[in-house]
């Protein structure tokens, strides 16, 4: 058998078990570690440590090689959820970072570790959920209380994740969050080396129809909300002041959308503005009645919004089958 060049390699500070009976290399990192404990998890290295050792593979300190095309991080982020140390269970951690939870779908699935991916993937359904969240005040605030610790520039990331593993679940909300990112940066996903942080050249393509598609619905949700007054308009002696304070708040409200359509604040059509919408309306004379119907139609609304989110991103056939729904997220 012939010994590694270990001339450029290091070992790896963390999983260097020097009982250990295979030497996993990742790039420059040398990992030394268990077959038995290995092939436990995945049978994909449990059929690679069963075939048998051919006079040419590669040795490292007496041990067989096994050389990984995989970023050294990733195989540490596995190696810490599967083997004891300091890091130990790290997949119990209280809010893992994205790029953890990534690194368990992507190396889960490759190698089948199913435990691992099933995980990563649970957590993110948690967060890009197939019912709308209970909490959503903007997009950055709900996913700073994610069980993650995770970025919205992450979203393009989801989306990879999401094709690699057939959950399409996922895309709706991810679609969604790469639409409130500039277009430079979901675009300029399409083009980096990183596999796992690439966007493909037709999701890139559904992102900016979505983004057009949001901007047209916020202005539609104006009229929606603010056209008309209440039926039981409590003004009887005037039964025009509440149309036309609404009229009036119509065309600021659209004029201010509709001018600023391409800003990423009117793409935002899933925040929570009743705070804002209740200041507007109840700062005006309209009736109590009139400020009610108000209300429940921005809920309505944006429930609706919600339920044919998959369609701004033409995903409706992949969720044909009644996927979305609308009520707590559980």
């Amino acid at each position: 058998m012939a010994d590694a060049d270990s001339s450029s390699m290091k070992h790896s500070n963390e999983f260097w078990y020097l009982d250990g009976n295979v030497v996993l290399i990742a790039g420059e990192i040398a990992f030394r570690v268990f077959r038995g404990q290995l092939s436990q998890h995945s049978d994909i290295f449990r059929d690679l440590f069963e075939i048998p050792q051919s006079s040419s593979m590669e040795q490292l300190d007496g041990c067989p090689v096994v050389r990984l095309y995989d970023d050294p991080n990733d195989i540490i982020h596995i190696l810490r959820a599967l083997f004891p140390g300091e890091h130990s269970f790290s997949w119990l951690m209280p809010r893992p970072q994205f790029a953890v939870v990534s690194a368990w779908i992507r190396l889960g699935d490759k190698y089948n570790i199913r435990g691992l991916r099933d995980h990563g993937l649970e957590l993110l359904k948690k967060i890009f959920s197939d019912n709308f969240p209970e909490r959503f005040g903007t997009a950055e605030e709900y996913l700073k209380k994610a069980p993650i610790e995770i970025d919205i520039r992450d979203a393009p990331k989801v989306v990879y994740l999401s094709r690699l593993t057939d959950t399409p679940s996922l895309l709706p909300l991810a679609f969604y969050m790469c639409c409130q990112m500039v277009p430079e940066d979901f675009v300029g996903c399409t083009t980096t080396d990183i596999v796992h942080e690439r966007l493909s050249a037709d999701d890139a393509v559904r992102c900016l129809k979505g983004a057009d598609a949001l901007s047209h619905v916020a202005i539609q949700s104006c009229f929606v909300v603010l056209s008309e007054p209440n039926p039981d308009c409590t003004r009887k002696g005037h039964p025009d002041l509440c149309s036309k304070l609404l009229q009036f708040h119509l065309r600021v409200i659209g004029l201010t959308v509709g001018q600023n359509r391409h800003n990423l604040m009117c793409r935002a059509v899933l925040d929570d503005r009743e705070p804002d919408l209740r200041d507007v309306v109840h700062n005006s004379r309209v009736c109590n009645a009139c400020m009610e119907r108000t209300y429940t139609k921005y809920k309505e609304e944006r429930m609706r919004i919600w339920d044919v989110l998959p369609t701004f991103f033409d995903l409706e056939e992949r969720l044909a089958d009644g996927v979305l729904s609308v009520g707590p997220n559980s």
